[in-house]
């Protein structure tokens, strides 16, 4: 196999040898991109600077909280947390299930489309990787603008590029939509 370098036009007759250190060059760039990167790291910490944003006494949903990661964040406001409450922490050995999974005081124990909440009566809302996991998405950010007062914030995360979650409300037409017609500024 001939390859040209790039750089300086030298053509050379490595063989298979050539292609690996090619294919090393591409796979180290995505290696980096998508498995060195902690995304994880990256979206607690993002989450947890729009928190200390917000203004102290303020009052906050955590919608699809789960084992409220953030809770310990949020102590500068009147917290609120909100799921499904279906899991039952005992785990089956199939999948990501857990053993010994605690949801912690749930405020709310219900759908998250369904939420009985008054209208406004939030502040902020934070809703954090669980878009992906619900059948109706669009419901849901509307029930989630209704809970959230004028000029409110709904911290909002999803997952990228993670393929068990390439599901009815995660692709890109299913995402467009999940918003058109809705209005936000987006703050990243």
């Amino acid at each position: 196999m001939t390859l040209t370098n790039q750089k300086s036009g030298h053509a050379t007759n490595r063989g298979p040898v050539a292609e690996e250190i090619t294919l090393g060059k591409r796979a180290k760039a995505y290696l980096r991109d998508m498995f060195l990167f902690d995304q994880e790291a990256a979206r607690h910490r993002w989450v947890r600077k729009v928190i200390a944003t917000l203004p102290a006494g303020g009052r906050i949903l955590d919608a699809g909280c789960g084992t409220q990661p953030y809770r310990d964040s949020c102590g500068h406001l009147e917290y609120f947390a909100q799921d499904f409450g279906g899991y039952d922490g005992i785990g089956d050995g199939v999948g990501c299930q857990i053993a010994g999974f605690y949801y912690g005081k749930l405020d709310y124990q219900c759908d998250v489309w369904s939420i009985p909440a008054e209208s406004a009566s939030f502040d902020a809302i934070m809703f954090t990787e669980v878009i992906e996991h619900i059948p109706y998405a669009r419901e849901t950010i509307i029930e989630l603008a209704r809970l959230l007062a004028p000029g409110g914030t709904l911290i909002l995360t999803a997952p990228y590029a993670c393929i068990p979650h390439f599901t009815h409300s995660s692709t890109p037409v299913a995402t467009q939509r999940i918003f058109t017609g809705l209005s936000c500024t987006m703050w990243t």
